[in-house]
């Protein structure tokens, strides 16, 4: 990824996109939508920068899920009333919820 990001225009979402995409690698890009969500869902630290939240994801998200995961949380900051941008913090986000279920559960 490094040098990838050494040529002008290449930032590290691009990288990582490239290298998962075309040459097959496993990584976990984080875009705009990403970023937001998994903030949102406590899955990167606070004020964690888009750079780190890469690493941090890329290293905790098991590489056969990466492409898959990367495609619905896309999807889902697009569509999501309380996840889009701009969405609605008191609206209702079902996969947020399952999450918090899941995590009060483990904590049993």
């Amino acid at each position: 990824v490094r040098k990838s990001t050494s040529y002008q225009g290449i930032c590290p979402k691009s990288a990582f996109c490239i290298l998962r995409i075309y040459l097959q690698g496993q990584s976990f890009a984080v875009d705009t939508h990403i970023y937001r969500i998994s903030g949102l869902w406590g899955w990167i630290p606070e004020k964690t920068s888009r750079e780190k939240a890469q690493a941090h994801l890329d290293k905790r998200i098991p590489d056969e899920i990466k492409f898959a995961l990367h495609y619905l949380l896309i999807v889902h900051g697009k569509e999501c009333e309380v996840c889009k941008g701009n969405g609605k913090p008191r609206g209702r986000c079902e996969y947020k919820e399952r999450l918090k279920v899941e995590e009060e559960a483990n904590e049993d």
